[in-house]
């Protein structure tokens, strides 16, 4: 009796990166930088002025993108495999910059057990992208706040 061949499950390379808002439908996506350029504050919103808005910040940030989503250049995206459609957060697993940063990743962080993640935003007008060491820290703001940024020239 000839015996059936296991048909491996294949694995997404985009899979859903587990944060308040990764439901939310082309939300308002920015950032802000830290006079220490490895800094990154990500900002969402459902829609402008709207709340609850969401901070993510990240200490070790090695790559940032941020570009407008009908301009955008050819990233391959429809070719890759999803976890779940229709989410706005994303993470890249099988990302080729991931793949580079591995060596950087083994000499420049050796002091952590956290490791490289290739995030991915997609906004209503704007898609961020985003390697970062470890996960960021997630503040939920529910009404207007003023965030300060100081620079020193």
């Amino acid at each position: 009796m000839p015996l059936t061949l296991a048909k491996p499950e294949s694995k997404p390379d985009l899979i859903r990166w587990d944060v308040p808002f990764a439901d939310i439908r082309w939300p308002s996506v920015g950032f802000i930088t830290d006079p220490d350029s490895s800094k990154v504050v990500l900002l969402v919103r459902q829609g402008l002025g709207s709340h609850p808005s969401y901070l993510v910040r990240f200490s070790d940030v090695v790559t940032l993108f941020c570009y407008e989503e009908t301009c955008a250049i050819k990233r391959d995206f429809d070719d890759l495999t999803w976890s779940e459609p229709n989410l706005c957060a994303y993470r890249w697993l099988t990302s080729p910059w991931l793949e580079h940063y591995r060596v950087l990743e083994d000499i420049t962080f050796t002091n952590t057990d956290d490791k490289l993640h290739h995030y991915i935003l997609l906004g209503g007008d704007t898609i961020v992208e985003l390697i970062a060491l470890g996960e960021g820290e997630i503040e939920r703001v529910d009404q207007k706040k003023v965030i300060e940024v100081k620079y020193e020239v």
